[in-house]
């Protein structure tokens, strides 16, 4: 027998009938977890099946051949180990610079408006020895696309320090308003209650119905601060 069964079969420990909380197991944030480390998963949104994270072709500038391709593999696996989006944003940060553009073509029309306002430079680190890279060989290597360096670079702020991730940290749209919750306890609360004769000794806290109530005897509709409250 393991010690987490002798835990649980301890007389002296008081479980309850729901289940723990553990966000830890939930689908979405499993999925979340492995997208972020690079995994295939599944997406719980289009249920489309989503393969891992590779090392893309090489690219025409010989990239892959200045760095060697078992280090390509080192910093494809660092990469994708760090497991977090706002330090893999912290590190697109820290290796992609913004220069100003050398030099310009000529252009007809002055009054246009410039397309690019910076140049990029790409850059990743193996044992103290940085290798300038083109963009398509840096791409390549980490796995990932265009749109995920520019989302990193716009989240920086005017002063050059990485932003936090503002995902998931909004109100959703169908949420209940508190003010609604506190007039539904109320509302639960006003009803009659007596202590259960058989768990009395274990939770002296819970409270149950009267055996005589019934859905037909309970009220269907209460005021709370003069407001009706229906179910």
């Amino acid at each position: 027998m393991s010690d987490n069964d002798e835990q649980v079969d301890d007389p002296g420990v008081q479980r309850g009938r729901k289940r723990c909380r553990d966000p830890a197991k939930w689908k979405q944030n499993i999925a979340k977890r492995q997208r972020n480390r690079g995994e295939e998963y599944v997406s719980r949104t289009t249920g489309r099946h989503v393969p891992a994270r590779c090392v893309g072709a090489p690219c025409r500038d010989g990239c892959f051949d200045k760095i060697t391709r078992p280090i390509v593999d080192i910093l494809h696996s660092n990469f994708w180990q760090i497991g977090d989006f706002g330090l893999q944003n912290s590190f697109l940060q820290k290796h992609v610079a913004q220069l100003p553009v050398k030099r310009r073509r000529p252009v007809l029309n002055h009054n246009a408006a410039r397309r690019r306002s910076a140049t990029l430079q790409y850059t990743l680190s193996h044992c103290q020895t940085s290798y300038t890279l083109c963009k398509t060989g840096f791409l390549s290597i980490l796995g990932i696309s265009e749109a995920r360096v520019k989302t990193a670079m716009l989240s920086m702020s005017s002063t050059g320090s990485p932003r936090g991730d503002l995902r998931g940290h909004h109100s959703p749209g169908v949420m209940v308003s508190r003010e609604v919750v506190n007039r539904v306890l109320q509302h639960i609360l006003s009803f009659p209650t007596v202590s259960s004769h058989y768990t009395r000794a274990k939770s002296p806290h819970m409270r149950y119905l009267e055996g005589h109530l019934n859905i037909r005897k309970l009220p269907l509709v209460s005021t709370v601060d003069g407001r009706a409250l229906s179910y």
